[in-house]
């Protein structure tokens, strides 16, 4: 984003692209979402004051996120951007993490903290990736909209579009949950910025409709699902499970075959923070025998498995690809999410 956003009220927070991180492409990587979308892309961050946002025009048709009507059905809510404290929650989480980061970055701490350090000076309160703002696609049903209490789920696609999948649709509701799909944040979208859009969505949501709080779920497919478990891994007070179809990111490197290994794709949450994770929250992933993909993803499993975690489960889809599975593989991971904390992640194979 390098033009001029609108109007004075508006400054940057960086002159120029802050990070610029490619996963190297590894030869015995068959994962063409590791080898070729970046992690952390490049990207300029913008500040808008509080009081320009209600002056930011909605896209044709969209709600408005200072309408806090708790509408019922399918329909795209529209904001500025994100708060300032849930990108800055952002950074600060990652800069707690032991080791790099991103994985295979050895200056993206230092570069953080750089940002950080911007953004505490900076006065203005959001956050802003576009000058046409940010959308999220909301799906409630009558009963949220008529107050009952509900569970959310917050889904991360590898795609700029956050719509729900038609066949999810009557899964969502048996399961009493609120669908929240960010536009805007696919693969080739900063993965700070899809954390921030994640954290933002919730709190878009208890704006609306009365929330569960132990049932705030994140989920994601490819990219979105290392993204999703990325948040999971960080922000278990904000989340208490997740759903991740085709692809997980971890923090500690895994056997591969003839002696290598898969390096760690992020840093290692506190210690304080893994309790948390392992204790309380609960994971699944759902993942196509047949994915050509994200090969990567059982060698993962066969460490996350030794983890000590009181529910992470696999989940394995027999024939299938890369692609999203239909809804009954979506109701066995919320079967998961919803069921009691186990002593240990087995398979389920």
């Amino acid at each position: 984003m390098k033009g001029d956003l609108a109007g004075a009220n508006v400054s940057r927070s960086v002159e120029g692209p802050l990070l610029d991180m490619q996963v190297p492409n590894r030869g015995w990587f068959r994962d063409r979402s590791m080898t070729h979308v970046p992690i952390v892309t490049a990207f300029v961050v913008a500040l808008v004051s509080a009081p320009v946002l209600a002056q930011v025009e909605p896209g044709f048709g969209s709600v408005p996120a200072d309408d806090l009507t708790p509408y019922a059905g399918t329909y795209t809510l529209a904001a500025p951007g994100v708060s300032k404290p849930n990108y800055m929650e952002v950074l600060e989480a990652h800069l707690q993490a032991d080791g790099d980061p991103f994985g295979s970055h050895p200056d993206a701490r230092s570069r953080l903290a750089i940002e950080l350090e911007r953004l505490e000076e900076n006065p203005h309160d959001t956050v802003v990736n576009s000058r046409s703002g940010h959308t999220w696609v909301v799906s409630a049903p009558t009963a949220a909209a008529e107050g009952e209490l509900h569970g959310l789920f917050v889904f991360i696609s590898p795609r700029d579009q956050g719509s729900i999948p038609e066949d999810w649709q009557e899964t969502l509701e048996q399961h009493r949950l609120i669908w929240m799909g960010p536009n805007e944040a696919g693969n080739q979208v900063s993965t700070l910025w899809r954390v921030a859009v994640a954290l933002e969505s919730v709190d878009l949501a208890t704006q609306r409709y009365a929330i569960d709080p132990d049932r705030v779920y994140i989920s994601g497919h490819s990219g979105g699902a290392r993204v999703a478990s990325t948040v999971a891994f960080f922000h278990p007070d904000r989340f208490t499970g997740g759903v991740y179809f085709a692809g997980v990111n971890w923090y500690e490197p895994a056997p591969l075959r003839e002696g290598r290994f898969l390096p760690a794709s992020i840093g290692k949450p506190p210690p304080s923070v893994l309790e948390i994770v392992r204790d309380r929250s609960r994971h699944a992933i759902v993942h196509g025998t047949d994915d050509t993909v994200a090969t990567y993803v059982p060698s993962l499993w066969d460490v996350i498995k030794e983890g000590d975690f009181r529910t992470f489960e696999y989940l394995p889809v027999e024939g299938h690809g890369h692609s999203l599975p239909d809804a009954h593989w979506l109701d066995r991971g919320l079967d998961v999410l919803d069921g009691p904390l186990r002593s240990g992640g087995s398979p389920s194979r």
